[in-house]
């Protein structure tokens, strides 16, 4: 949540070109933000239309249009992959999935001069993994 309340908040201050006046970009982008178009657009990215915004997920693309559309609409340029008439507002990149093995090990080594020390941590004790299997 704290995530999408920042990429608002970056969005809201997108705002700057859309302001008239002789005002400093940074009294413009100010006064673009307030409470209620904050909460209007984390109540859409927080919607049941985006499905949790999962990774790889229908949610997740509808999220990053929306997204992409209120930069267009004030005036950020794209500085994504180059697609057909310029660059996009989205930069491609494969994703994996794995899925852990049935040992859980979490090492720390950390060096101090020449001195190494090696801090080893009890799986279930010190730390937890759990997966998510859809």
């Amino acid at each position: 949540m704290k995530r999408i309340f920042l990429i608002c908040a970056f969005i809201s201050a997108c705002f700057i070109p859309g302001i008239k006046g002789q005002e400093s970009p940074v009294e413009k982008g100010m006064a673009a933000i307030s409470e209620d178009i904050i909460k209007a657009q984390l109540g859409f990215l927080a919607s049941d239309w985006t499905e949790g915004r999962e990774a790889g997920e229908k949610g997740e693309f509808i999220a990053g249009d929306y997204i992409a559309s209120m930069l267009q609409l004030f005036g950020v340029k794209p500085g994504g992959d180059m697609q057909r008439g310029g660059r996009s507002y989205f930069q491609n990149f494969s994703l994996l999935k794995t899925l852990p093995g049935d040992i859980h090990e979490l090492n720390l080594k950390s060096q101090i001069g020449n001195s190494i020390r090696k801090t080893e941590f009890d799986y279930n004790v010190d730390f937890v993994f759990r997966s998510v299997v859809n």
